[in-house]
């Protein structure tokens, strides 16, 4: 049996993990309600991963291009980028920051 995978458009922030190393930046985001009806279950990985490309391409890239500041400006945190990600089930039901470096 194929595993189910989701598709889903999450916000994308960078969050400051600490000062080691000369100091450290992660991921961290959550599900975009107002982007849930471009949520899709899929059972076959390409299309899965076709769908998703897709989206950051065309849907995602256009939202991240009218946010005032880049994605990794320093200003960033003023801004909702956002990024299509697949994920398995098991995944889906876990928080964005629960996929940290750590994880």
């Amino acid at each position: 049996m194929t595993e189910a995978l989701i598709v889903a458009i999450f916000t994308k922030k960078q969050t400051y993990g600490g000062p080691e190393e000369g100091g450290w930046w992660y991921d961290e985001g959550e599900l975009v309600p107002e982007a849930q009806k471009y949520a899709l279950l899929f059972t076959d990985e390409d299309e899965a991963f076709r769908y998703a490309r897709s989206l950051n391409g065309g849907l995602v890239r256009e939202h991240n291009e009218e946010q005032p500041y880049p994605y990794h400006s320093v200003l960033s945190r003023r801004a909702e980028h956002w990024t299509a990600k697949l994920l398995d089930i098991d995944e889906f039901t876990r928080t964005y920051s629960d996929w940290g470096p750590w994880s």
